[in-house]
């Protein structure tokens, strides 16, 4: 039950930015509503998964507007980790900050858009 109560704000406010996203370049509105319209009647999940602009709004959503924006801890493993060389212990907790992550021009061609 916790997990199910959980995931209810998580996914709520995702979609709402996809929504907001979808709606805020109307480009891309039409092209995804081609794209879903071209679907036959009895659609399955394999149809989905071959949806260029579906998939392309859904990552780009979960990329830009995660719902869970706070680090994500990871405990060192055993035998500890370097990481730009630097020797990080075994045992410490480490975190990575999605939001500047999925920001960096240096991963992403146009990072927020």
């Amino acid at each position: 039950m916790n997990i199910i109560i959980a995931g209810t704000d998580t996914t709520g406010v995702t979609l709402t930015y996809l929504v907001w996203c979808v709606l805020s370049h109307p480009e891309v509105q039409k092209k995804l509503e081609e794209e879903v319209a071209a679907l036959v009647e009895d659609f399955t999940e394999n149809d989905l998964m071959h949806l260029p602009w579906l998939n392309g709004v859904i990552e780009e959503t979960l990329r830009l507007y995660g719902a869970a924006p706070s680090s994500l801890p990871r405990v060192v493993p055993k035998g500890g980790a370097i990481f730009s060389e630097v020797l990080i212990p075994e045992g410490f907790t480490v975190g990575t900050q999605a939001w500047t992550l999925h920001r960096d021009p240096t991963i992403w061609q146009a990072p927020t858009v």
